[in-house]
């Protein structure tokens, strides 16, 4: 009765569309220690505090799912964030083997770039309804880079340069909801969450995203949700270490269409 409903009102059920794209906005807060020790010097955590860098920023949101077969479907995304800014130094610290003095000032970017590709399986399905299970990889472009120049007591110094880059496969595993409480509003969420220690990566992963839409006509669709990434990731290379422990959240605006 409820398919023919839809069906008579133009309007299709959401679970049997094959592509469904999702492009919008993602307002992004995000709370950062970042570790780069070299050589003998002791490890330093800095926090986006410690480098004057702004917590948050307004970046793309994009999201495809393709339904290959009934029950499996594949989902890739990507979102990013970018923050700079700076501040004069309020201690000593290392980062990459360059040495920073109290005192000088400091001017740094983080910058965050998400990828996800998954394959999924739809273990229940009903009517209105589906529970989907599977895994795949959530890709890490993560960066960091510090300048400093300044002058402490008259004294002109040089101008100093540090920076760091990592780029981590991290698997997860996902599960993800999809309920039609009633013709034109779709409610879903996913969550995706591994710890694992996978050749020199070490770390942890919890992703999760609720979304709320509502669907102008068969194909066009606008959502509202709420976003939220945990990374804690370590990299150990022949002489240094790299830590970015970031945690990043905040809503979402995406136009979706489905066909």
């Amino acid at each position: 009765t409820s398919l023919a409903q839809n069906s008579s009102a133009g309007i299709s059920s959401f679970l049997d569309k094959t592509h469904v794209l999702s492009l919008g906005a993602a307002e992004q807060t995000m709370d950062a220690g970042l570790r780069a020790t070299a050589g003998e010097r002791d490890p330093v955590k800095l926090t986006l505090k410690d480098l004057g860098v702004g917590d948050n920023d307004t970046s793309y949101y994009a999201a495809y799912h393709f339904r290959w077969k009934p029950r499996w479907a594949i989902v890739g995304g990507a979102y990013s964030f970018k923050g700079t800014g700076g501040r004069t130094a309020q201690r000593d610290f290392n980062y990459d083997g360059v040495d920073y003095t109290a005192g000088v000032a400091v001017a740094a970017e983080v910058k965050v770039d998400a990828y996800l590709l998954d394959v999924m399986y739809s273990a229940r399905r009903g009517d209105n309804y589906e529970l989907m299970v599977g895994g795949g990889l959530h890709a890490l472009d993560l960066g960091a880079s510090i300048t400093a120049a300044g002058s402490i007591n008259g004294e002109t110094e040089r101008a100093t340069r540090s920076g760091t880059t990592l780029l981590a496969p991290v698997p997860n595993l996902r599960f993800s909801g999809v309920w039609e409480p009633a013709e034109r509003i779709v409610l879903a969420a996913t969550f995706g969450w591994l710890s694992a220690n996978i050749d020199d990566y070490e770390g942890d992963f919890v992703y999760g995203h609720l979304r709320a839409m509502y669907r102008f006509s068969d194909r066009f669709g606008v959502s509202l949700g709420y976003q939220h990434t945990d990374i804690d990731i370590t990299q150990t290379r022949e002489r240094s270490e790299l830590n970015y422990d970031l945690r990043f959240n905040g809503p979402t605006l995406a136009f979706t269409y489905a066909f």
